[in-house]
């Protein structure tokens, strides 16, 4: 999952298995925070907000607000990832219908042969009309390969920006590579 994401060292096998869970569990928890902005809606993460700004949304979802800030921050990720729109060949995330998990494939398999082949001469694929397929099997993989690679870009874009976002937090410098800025922040959370 580490090399997933572009934030693996060669080191990272002589790791103990403590460590190794907890560079797992930060990558994880930055996930959670790039899937809240990838749904593009929320330029600011609960953890950014002020602790009145963070209650009052709870409120407004009526969502309790006892406990300390950390979990009122996981509470309101949860409901911005419940709220949230992301993507899929129809412009959400893959969790529609009642926010179970739906992959592409299923989406693309409810398509029409016109519906695919609509898709697919979308402008941002940038395929002609030459290279759309004629089979419905070869027209399905090829969308589903494309928005699988669509995705893929988004989530390390948005993994990019939560990444960021959390060594803005803690007040450590968010330049260089991913790997390095990572391991920064890793090194930063280890004593805690």
């Amino acid at each position: 999952l580490l090399k997933q994401r572009g934030v693996a060292w060669d080191t990272d096998k002589k790791l103990p298995r403590r460590e190794l869970a907890s560079r797992l569990q930060l990558m994880e928890a930055i996930e959670r925070k790039g899937d809240v902005l990838m749904s593009g809606e929320y330029a600011t993460l609960p953890d950014q907000m002020e602790m009145g700004a963070l209650v009052k949304e709870l409120k407004k979802r009526r969502i309790t607000t006892e406990g300390d800030r950390r979990t009122l921050e996981m509470r309101l990720e949860d409901a911005l990832l419940k709220e949230g729109s992301r993507f899929d060949v129809r412009g959400e995330d893959g969790y529609a219908f009642g926010r179970h998990s739906v992959s592409a494939r299923n989406v693309i398999e409810e398509l029409t042969m016109g519906e695919l082949r609509q898709q697919l001469l979308l402008p941002h694929w940038g395929l002609s009309k030459d290279h759309v397929p004629k089979k419905r099997n070869d027209r399905e993989d090829l969308l589903e390969k494309l928005v699988n690679e669509e995705l893929d870009k988004r989530k390390s874009v948005a993994f990019d920006l939560a990444l960021d976002n959390m060594l803005s937090s803690y007040g450590l410098a968010n330049n260089g590579p991913k790997r390095e800025r990572f391991m920064r922040l890793c090194d930063h959370l280890k004593p805690l």
